[in-house]
């Protein structure tokens, strides 16, 4: 572990996590260990393969990225022994211990993150406010969770975070993988703050979607995600690489907004909607 990466090791974990998380739909019994599996499904995706990745590329990125200390021993075990624990209150028929399980881990990384970013040595990217913004919204989905109210924590904890996270940092994965250069970091300050701004009204507007359920939220959610494909990544622009991946790339970026379009005509359709965003997301978390 000590010349592993954190990718290296909990990207695998992830992976292995929606293994199993797919794989329980084969079982015949509809109930696994006393829980219905579609509850041990959603955990399974979100508490280990989502946050697999995400633990992965912020614990290897954000030393990077603000020429900070690497990831620690102690740090890579404590995320390990985490995400294990998530992993195993999975199968819990008491949903409270998944959600604490998940607040601990999102704790541990805003204790990660939250200082290297504080004492970097080198300009923080412009998206870092949208992982910030990430962090928070799971932490505050997972309490609501905890307390109850699962439809507020869906829409912070798994909704918000997949969100944020792509529709940020995804700015430098989409041009990258498109064969484009990122455009958007180099504006001036006043598109970056318009981006800042984008992050803080789509995060109204997941509160709003929790809160009230209603079609016209989804309507600002579809309008909101489609301002980032067009204005932030600048998907309309060509890109000369001979390869499928720009293309695939732009699939699963147009599934974002149309996702809630979905919602917002269909709202007792929502599950199915959204699962075209999640796949849409994950997509492009895995090409990345």
């Amino acid at each position: 572990m000590k010349h592993m990466a954190p990718y290296q090791i909990f990207f695998p974990f992830g992976v292995l996590a929606a293994l199993l998380g797919v794989g329980f739909w084969l079982v015949p019994d509809q109930v696994i260990f006393g829980t219905p599996i579609q509850w041990v499904h959603s955990r399974l995706m979100v508490g280990g393969f989502l946050w697999g990745f995400i633990t992965g590329f912020l614990m290897t990125a954000v030393p990077k990225m603000t020429g900070t200390a690497g990831a620690t021993r102690t740090e890579m075990l404590t995320a390990a022994g985490l995400l294990s624990l998530s992993l195993l209150t999975s199968f819990f028929a008491d949903g409270r211990w998944f959600q604490a399980s998940q607040i601990l881990v999102i704790l541990f990384m805003m204790s990660f993150a939250f200082p290297r970013i504080g004492r970097r040595a080198k300009p923080a990217p412009v998206f870092f406010s949208h992982v910030a913004l990430a962090l928070i919204l799971a932490l505050s989905g997972r309490v609501f969770a905890f307390m109850g109210n699962s439809w507020m924590g869906f829409f912070l904890a798994d909704v918000g975070v997949v969100l944020l996270l792509v529709l940020g940092i995804g700015m430098r994965f989409y041009s990258f993988l498109s064969g484009l250069p990122s455009e958007f970091e180099q504006a001036p300050v006043v598109h970056q703050r318009g981006f800042h701004f984008l992050g803080i009204a789509l995060s109204l507007f997941l509160v709003l979607a929790g809160w009230l359920q209603a079609p016209w939220a989804y309507g600002g959610l579809f309008v909101i995600t489609a301002a980032y494909l067009v204005f932030v990544w600048k998907v309309f622009r060509r890109s000369s690489r001979p390869s499928a991946l720009k293309w695939s790339v732009r699939l699963v970026a147009f599934s974002i907004p149309l996702s809630f379009l979905f919602c917002a005509f269909f709202p007792g359709l929502y599950l199915a909607g959204l699962h075209v965003l999640f796949i849409g997301v994950f997509s492009l978390i895995t090409f990345s």
